[in-house]
């Protein structure tokens, strides 16, 4: 039974964490099966059969009772026990499902109207932000439909799990952990109990080492999927993480928490050397305990994860500060010379961190020191801690016994918080808050027993166990802690692979604190037992088999038939996106009456929704209720400010709003500007601009300008709230803006550059432009950059042999640059000195060969100096890269016909 458990702890973690189904479908069965056999020799009488002890018991219990409240989330209650009890679940069921519980709901989608005949396509960026796209086959097909339609016993009784589905997928992986846990726990060891802890540890180690390794080959293959071989669901065909090490797991977070959990055991392996029956020469267990240690640290440094390294230190702090309590005669020998040898173990600590960050590649060890300065960054804190504080309303309407174990990403839409995101979050960030949300005050009291009865027996007991059982007790304590403060700010227990390595941990270190079990039952009850866990465990083999194929949310779709729909809104009632699912499905055969209720139900399960309250002030304005509609799309904007969530704010459609819709429009913006909501100011001065109105352009920058800290990025603001201004003829506020552009970031170049084109050189004001530039190349601002703007500048007056001086200049300093080239071509061309402008026309078609404007130009330049042959082939390139260009076209078939006429004469 060891072996399998053995064996699960590399396989959970190689395959992308077992996150996918046919991962942890193998990891549970496994686990039921393990077990099954184990009951059966039990009751075949081949194994005693012993009960945990006491101290055991005290873990166990409060566990058993924790999966049992579980499994009662499933069991259907009438509705009027759920009304008086369950007053939240009863409101919400009541809301999602018209006619509940007096008639089942949604029959009518048995026999839907036929589909529609007429669409109206949306854009991209309207696609990518929710809008429904006709004739799009799903994304992920969805499972056969007999796979996912769930039965139910009653149609009016409902369990008090709002995602029925989601939390018996969550209760068979707690099952499968605990069925684990029991093995390790539990199951008998005829080579004494070091033996079976030790060959687990050692699994540890290698998996940790393995995976480690594999996070640092990928900056070196550039690989795009975990192993070369895998492709998560949530990377949707593509590896989003940057220059992050990511393993064989689909998250690097939780990558990094999963090699955090696994370092303090290298560090007892270093202190300890004999711990590892497997390695005899103490010598050859130092040298690869260092290697790992040195290999783990850089795969976490790698992994970019700023929770991973505070879970990392944290673990390595609890084993340190536990090794460090054992009396003087038993602590590793390093540690027995006072301070200077601690001191220089510190020493050595800070020297393998250093080492490690060396072996990371360069673009990981960029990125880590980025991520490092952005931790520190409140905007950033805020918005991943969003998640949790939205999970407290969520724990406030189902205080008792919460909305389900696995049901928070079904229901989380409906109390997130302002600005809408149009990502899938998956988890609450914060394991307690969302544990307290799914289980409410019953399940997170059981949870905390289990945590205090370990915590416990640590007291007492880690000091008091023999020489070769410490260590790898108190590395197993330094792992646990190391999740425990990791899922304070993310959810590596949610990840089976390290909610796995956590629950060996704990039942390895409960073994050791607990040496010897209870008492063995008399031979026939033991057997009686035997026999019932068995079909227990060989029971629960069928429902682990036979989980959804395709991953929630994967297995959600807006394509099917009527039935199938159906099925799904009966799954997931509390999920805004099946509602919308349905009216997206149906289209226009849907009745105005039915689209108009299920926008309404989408809204209360989801009221930030962007999608669903547009359509629903759309239907707003066919019934005439202008006033009502302008409030949804004041509330719409508010909640998403940004102009791509909302089809009516295309740029074809902006100019088409009426007064009331732009002011509306107008009105959310606003909301959410004074609410501080990330690129709202953007979005009403895009806005702004597209309706031509300049001056209220630049005073929105002007605010979002002076609410930003960054210097670099309120130049930016200043310089665009400028050119507004320049735009509105208002020359003189476009100037002193220009000027606070240079006061907040000297070496810009931008508010130099534009100022003299769009201010002075507009006024004449020639040698205040050439002044200006000047000054910006003073003050450190980019001098090619300014010189192209002084050479533009020159050129525009007329002055071309001005313009060729700085042009040279510019030339002289970055000789490959491509636009310096280009633009000298065309000034020299312009004073009719072909040979130079060819030269450098060819010189810029050189750096960049897939520029027509410069093969253009040069085939000008060939033309007028009598290269006929070259400029037919220059004219020929720049048409064939510029197919689309008439002005090209109708060029070169002008020189075509010039020439041919030259040659017939």
């Amino acid at each position: 039974m060891f072996l399998i458990v053995v064996l699960l702890i590399p396989f959970s973690a190689l395959a992308l964490g077992a996150v996918h189904p046919w991962a942890y479908r193998i990891m549970e069965e496994a686990a039921f099966a393990a077990t099954a056999l184990w009951m059966v020799w039990i009751a075949a009488g081949h194994l005693p059969a012993a009960l945990p002890s006491a101290p055991m018991r005290r873990v166990l219990v409060p566990a058993t009772l924790f999966l049992t409240v579980a499994a009662l989330q499933l069991l259907p209650l009438p509705p009027s026990i759920e009304r008086v009890i369950f007053p939240a679940t009863y409101r919400i069921y009541r809301a999602s499902l018209p006619g509940w519980p007096q008639q089942a709901p949604y029959q009518w989608l048995q026999n839907p109207a036929p589909a529609p005949e007429r669409y109206l396509l949306p854009t991209e960026s309207e696609v990518r932000f929710g809008l429904p796209v006709p004739f799009a086959p799903p994304a992920h097909p969805p499972a056969p439909p007999e796979k996912q339609r769930p039965t139910q016993p009653r149609i009016d009784w409902r369990p008090l799990s709002m995602a029925p589905g989601l939390t018996r997928i969550a209760l068979l992986k707690a099952l499968s952990y605990f069925a684990i846990g029991l093995i390790v726990l539990l199951y008998p060891s005829g080579a004494g109990e070091r033996r079976p802890i030790a060959l687990l540890a050692a699994a540890i180690l290698i998996t940790g080492f393995t995976i480690a390794l594999i996070g640092l080959l990928e900056g070196s293959v550039a690989a795009a999927q975990p192993l070369g071989i895998f492709s998560p669901y949530d990377w949707h065909g593509h590896q989003p993480w940057g220059a992050r090490a990511f393993g064989s797991f689909a998250n690097p977070d939780h990558y990094a928490n999963y090699l955090a959990m696994i370092l303090p055991l290298t560090l007892a392996v270093l202190l300890f050397p004999g711990l590892l029956g497997g390695l005899s020469e103490h010598l050859a267990a130092v040298i690869f305990a260092g290697v790992a240690a040195l290999t783990v640290t850089a795969a976490l440094i790698a992994s970019g994860s700023r929770g991973g390294w505070v879970a990392a230190a944290a673990g390595t702090l609890v084993f340190m500060r536990l090794t460090a309590r054992l009396p003087h005669d038993r602590q590793p020998p390093i540690m027995r010379r006072g301070r200077a040898t601690r001191l220089a173990l510190t020493m050595t600590i800070v020297a393998v961190t250093t080492a490690a960050v060396y072996l990371t590649a360069g673009d990981y060890r960029l990125n880590a020191g980025q991520r490092m300065r952005e931790a520190f960054a409140r905007a950033d804190f805020d918005a991943r801690l969003q998640p949790a504080r939205d999970s407290l309303a969520m724990f406030e309407e189902f205080p008792l016994l919460g909305a389900g174990l696995g049901a928070w990403p079904d229901l989380y839409r409906r109390y997130s918080s302002p600005p809408w995101s149009a990502g899938f979050w998956p988890a609450a960030h914060n394991e307690y808050l969302q544990l307290a949300a799914e289980t409410g005050v019953v399940g997170l009291l059981l949870a905390s027993a289990v945590i205090g009865a370990l915590i416990s027996l640590i007291g007492p007991r880690l000091w008091q166990l023999p020489a070769d059982g410490f260590p790898i007790a108190a590395a197993f304590a330094g792992g646990l802690s190391a999740a425990a403060v990791q899922s304070l700010f993310d959810f590596p227990l949610r990840i089976p692979a390290n909610a796995l390595l956590a629950t060996v941990m704990a039942a390895g270190l409960l073994r050791q604190l607990c040496v010897g079990r209870g008492a063995s039952p008399p031979a026939g009850r033991a057997r009686w037992l035997g026999g019932a866990g068995a079909l227990l465990a060989a029971g629960l083999m069928w429902p682990a088999w036979h989980q959804p194929v395709v991953p929630y949310p994967y297995n959600l779709s807006a394509t099917g038939d009527g039935a199938f729909l159906r099925a799904q809104v009966q799954a997931h009632p509390a999920n805004s996106r099946v509602h919308l699912a349905i009216i997206q499905a149906l289209g226009e055969a849907l009745p105005a009456a039915r689209r108009t209720q299920e926008l309404g139900i989408a809204l209360e399960l989801e009221p930030t929704n962007p999608v669903a309250r547009d359509l629903y002030a759309h239907a707003l304005f066919e019934r005439g209720e202008a006033a009502a509609a302008a409030a949804a799309i004041t509330r719409s904007v508010f909640c998403s400010p940004s102009l791509e969530t909302h089809y009516y704010l295309a740029v074809r459609f902006i100019p088409w709003l009426t007064p009331l819709e732009q002011d509306a429009v107008i009105a959310g913006l606003r909301r959410a500007m004074a609410a501080r909501y990330a690129g709202a100011s953007l979005a009403l001065a895009d806005f702004y601009r597209v309706l031509g109105r300049f001056g209220e352009q630049a005073a929105t920058l002007m605010r979002a300008a002076g609410d930003e800290p960054d210097g670099m990025r309120r130049s930016d603001l200043l310089t665009a709230a400028a050119i507004a201004y320049a735009r509105a003829g208002r020359r003189d506020e476009a100037a002193h803006c220009f000027d606070r552009a240079m006061a907040a970031d000297p070496a810009n170049p931008d508010p130099y550059r534009l100022m003299a084109q769009t201010v002075l050189a507009p006024a004449n004001q020639l040698k205040r432009a050439r002044e200006l530039l000047d000054r910006g190349i003073a003050a450190g601002a980019d001098r090619v950059t300014l010189l192209l703007a002084a050479a533009a500048i020159e050129r525009g007056a007329g002055q071309l042999d001005g313009a060729a001086q700085v042009l040279r200049q510019a030339a002289a300093l970055e000789p490959g640059n491509f636009e310096v080239a280009l633009k000298l071509g065309e000034v020299y061309l312009a004073q009719s000195k072909f040979d130079q402008s060819a030269a450098w026309l060819k010189k810029a078609a050189g750096i960049d060969s897939r520029s027509a404007a410069a093969f253009f130009e040069l085939a000008q330049a060939e033309d007028r100096g009598y290269q006929y042959y070259a400029a037919d082939q220059d004219y020929a390139r720049a048409v064939k890269l510029a197919p689309d260009n008439r002005f090209y076209s109708i060029s070169y078939a002008s020189f075509s016909q010039r020439l041919k006429a030259s040659s017939q004469r």
